[in-house]
């Protein structure tokens, strides 16, 4: 099992003026409570997965086109999303 300390959206203002969206980012690691998946992506605390539970959770909250951001991600993961159609970024911690 794996501590997900979040997963998150952003978005941003083009040079058009139109509403651009950041990449999905995952942050791994154990920051405040261990709580609920739902309580994680509300922001209140980590929760504890497997990497498949985690490729999955990405596979039903955003489609393939959706670039991946991973901060300081589990051995294995990036590659499992990869395999799914996902570009991932690996991003330092």
């Amino acid at each position: 099992m794996i501590e997900v300390a979040s997963i998150t959206y952003g978005c941003q203002w083009d040079a058009n003026g139109h509403v651009q969206a950041w990449p999905m980012r995952i942050a791994f690691g154990a920051q405040g409570p261990e709580v609920t998946v739902d309580e994680m992506l509300e922001g209140r605390g980590h929760t504890m997965m497997l990497i498949d539970q985690v490729v999955m959770l990405v596979q039903g909250m955003t489609p393939q086109e959706t670039p991946i951001q991973l901060l300081t991600p589990p051995p294995g993961l990036a590659r499992k999303l990869v395999d799914a159609g996902y570009f991932v970024e690996l991003l330092p911690s």
